[in-house]
């Protein structure tokens, strides 16, 4: 999932423009795009509701300077330092960081997590945005400069469920609905109230079928997936799914396989 737009400022009469790459981080198998200069020490966050604080390193991997900007935004693509109303904040906000240096950011309770759902995880993003320094130019010239900006996820706790959320992976249901004149239907239904990373999922019997989702279900919420027209309920016997716990590591789990005739349209969160 990536997004790619392009801005430019005049400074001292010359124009100066940066294209800036979007990337979300999806999976633990990369700490950070392979792109990005500047990292993280982790590649999700659990921010438990009433923490003062929860603190963070960065290094800049870069043989060069970067300016870093940080934000938290709740999944508005188009969302900006200034614009942003998400109910947590990062500090500082801005910094330089010089080539190979590391660092800490904080992210902080802006006094509006109240706002929030209490009997459910709440999603927001980190946004890293790096920018290069740009070489000084004569008036004539353009300079264009890639600045790189990566999202995390900020994964929100209410103090009234548990912080760790490792049981709640073994509450997902799967539901295979065949219908007519129609490919087959994979139900997976979240009945708990965290935010469930799935990476992958394998269907395991005499027929199969192995599905690369890269999807977090939502708190009590349904996802349809469309499976292939020659799977058939009589040969599906298990699901092995991978999901992405609190640390980012990938976790692999079975499941039976029910079978249905009713199709839930996706809903909840």
């Amino acid at each position: 999932m990536s997004k790619l737009s392009l801005f430019a400022a005049k400074l001292g009469g010359q124009q100066y423009g940066y294209i800036v790459l979007i990337l979300v981080l999806l999976s633990a198998c990369f700490p950070q795009p392979l792109l990005a200069g500047v990292g993280l020490d982790k590649s999700r966050f659990v921010y438990i509701v009433g923490t003062k604080n929860a603190q963070f390193r960065l290094v800049n991997h870069n043989a060069y300077p970067v300016i870093v900007s940080l934000w938290l935004d709740s999944g508005d693509m188009s969302a900006t330092p200034e614009s942003t109303t998400a109910p947590l904040i990062v500090s500082p906000p801005i910094m330089q960081l010089n080539a190979k240096e590391v660092t800490t950011a904080k992210l902080i309770d802006a006094g509006i997590t109240e706002r929030l759902p209490d009997d459910r995880e709440s999603l927001l993003w980190l946004n890293v945005l790096e920018q290069p320094p740009l070489e000084k130019q004569t008036s004539a010239e353009q300079v264009m400069a890639i600045a790189m900006q990566v999202q995390y996820k900020v994964f929100v706790r209410p103090t009234s469920i548990k912080p760790n959320n490792d049981a709640a992976f073994k509450q997902i249901t799967f539901l295979l609905v065949t219908r007519k004149q129609a490919a087959p239907i994979l139900q997976l239904h979240n009945p708990t109230a965290y935010h469930l990373s799935l990476k992958q999922l394998q269907l395991l019997g005499s027929c199969g079928q192995k599905i690369v989702i890269n999807n977090v279900l939502k708190p009590y919420s349904e996802k349809a997936i469309s499976l292939d027209a020659d799977i058939q309920a009589s040969c599906v016997e298990t699901v092995e799914y991978r999901v992405i716990n609190d640390e980012g590591k990938t976790i692999v789990m079975n499941a039976p396989v029910n079978i249905g005739t009713v199709v839930i349209s996706e809903q909840g969160g």
